[in-house]
Order: C-alpha cells, then structure tokens, then sequence
C-alpha cells in the first residue's frame, strides 16, 4: 500500500506534474498496490488515473479530499487511518510505503511501538531525511533484502550504515546533527543546570526526536530522563566509531556531560571528515 499525503495536482498543467500520485519506484513492486490520495484539493478524478492507464500493474486509487493531521493540535487527528494500516502490516503479508508531500516530517510519527520488526515493512518517508513539498524521485532508492522486506538506513547506526550504506552516510550524519546536538543535549544540560531554559526546547519538542534515537540504539523508553542520558551515550559512541580514535568510555561520558561545546565540535569535525 502507497499513502501520498498533501499529494494534490490540480495546479500543475497536464503532462508537467510530478508523479507524487504514483511514484517510479512503485514499479519495482510486482504485487496488487492499493494507493491512498489524501489532499483537500485533490483533483478528481487524480492525475494517477491517466498516468497508470496503459500501464500493467493491478493498481486502485482511493481518493480522500481531506486534510491529514497526525495529531490534534491543528484539529481533530486522522493518524488513526495510519495506525491501522500499520497493524495490518504488522499481522498480514502487506507493507506500507508512506510519503508526506507538505513538508512535514512523517519521521516523527513512526509507530516505533511496534519494534524493530516493523521496519521490514513500513516504510515513512523513502527520501530518508530528505523529505518536503518537492522530492527528486530519479534519487529515491528503495532498499530491500533478499526477502525483499525494507532495509531502511534512517533507522541504522552510523556503524552499521557504514556497511550496508556508505554513500548515504554523510547524509544521514547530517541530518541527526541538529537533533543530537541542539535539542537532546541542549536539553539535558537544561536539566541539569548547564544551560538556560529555552522555550523552543522543552519536553515536548524533543520527545519526538528522543523516541527515534532511543529506537535506533534500543534504548528503554521507561523514564525520560534516563533515556535521554543513554541516548546522548550511544549516539556520542556512534559518532566516535567513524574517527580513528580509540573510543574511551571516560571520553563519551566527559562529552556527554560537558557545559560547553564539546559535543558540537564533536560532531562538527566527524562530519567534515566524512
């Protein structure tokens, strides 16, 4: 199953659209698809329809002209529809492929509740990180194992990326920067008296971003604050296992617990290097 969210093109002119409806890589499925439209201003019938008419693949659209919240802060939520997508897949020979084409990062909603298992066959977002209103789908790569179950570097240790995923790496590394350096340790040192409070890095803002880096190193979810300790651990090991350095435990715990910037400079210069 494909969900394209915010995926209207109503406002491109004919044979100029992006193939947001009904992605390339979609082809290399050799399975019935069905593909969820959701836009408020979907054009009916969808570009798809046309785009899909000589084409082989056992395909349905369904269209839905409503907007997609994933949580009720901006209204009702409709997550709900996802959520039960995701079962399915859990349970069924099914998988998901999820795009969000508003610029919202579908990222933060992975339903990591499921386990690790779930990685196999959800899939949100197939830029890896590179996700917005407008995506180069000639550079999407859907990576597969042999079983043909998904292989999804986003949710890979920089060890293990550097293995199975080397030209994505420096990518990737980029990417998790911001979110390690400047809202999970920006808020520990908060906690821990190091830093002043900030009201764009509170609880709330960084338990997304926690919830995914805990996921990736297998981190317990059980209390907050010793998560966030542990992550900060495993993602400074991480980092340092893509230097020369010999990684030294007193070294992760002195960086981890540092009121100045030696977090940053850390992953500044690992990133440079790559």
């Amino acid at each position: 199953m494909y969900v394209a969210i915010g995926c209207s093109l109503a406002l491109y002119k004919p044979g100029e659209h992006p193939p947001q409806q009904y992605p390339p890589y979609l082809k290399e499925f050799k399975c019935p698809q069905i593909c969820v439209l959701i836009d408020p201003r979907l054009e009916l019938p969808p570009r798809a329809l046309a785009d899909t008419a000589d084409s082989d693949a056992d395909v349905t659209f369904l269209a839905v002209q409503q907007a997609f919240n994933y949580t009720s802060r901006y209204g009702e939520s409709t997550a709900w529809f996802l959520d039960k997508i995701v079962q399915l897949c859990a349970t069924k020979r099914m998988k998901l492929i999820a795009q969000d084409f508003t610029g919202s990062d579908i990222n933060n909603y992975y339903p990591f509740n499921h386990g690790h298992q779930i990685l196999k066959k959800v899939l949100y977002d197939p830029t890896y990180g590179n996700s917005g209103c407008y995506v180069d789908f000639s550079k999407i790569e859907i990576f597969r194992d042999t079983n043909g179950d998904f292989l999804q570097p986003k949710y890979l240790s920089f060890r293990t990326m550097k293995t199975l995923a080397p030209h994505l790496l420096k990518e990737q590394f980029s990417a998790r920067l911001y979110p390690v350096v400047h809202l999970l340790h920006r808020l520990y040192r908060i906690i821990h008296n190091k830093e002043e409070v900030r009201d764009w890095c509170t609880h709330e803002v960084v338990l997304p971003h926690l919830k995914y880096f805990s996921f990736i190193y297998t981190v317990p979810m059980d209390c907050f604050q010793e998560c966030l300790y542990q992550t900060l651990l495993e993602t400074t090991r991480d980092a340092l296992s893509l230097t020369d350095a010999t990684i030294k435990e007193d070294l992760v715990v002195e960086i981890v617990g540092s009121a100045g910037k030696e977090m940053e400079n850390l992953w500044n210069r690992v990133k440079l290097a790559l």
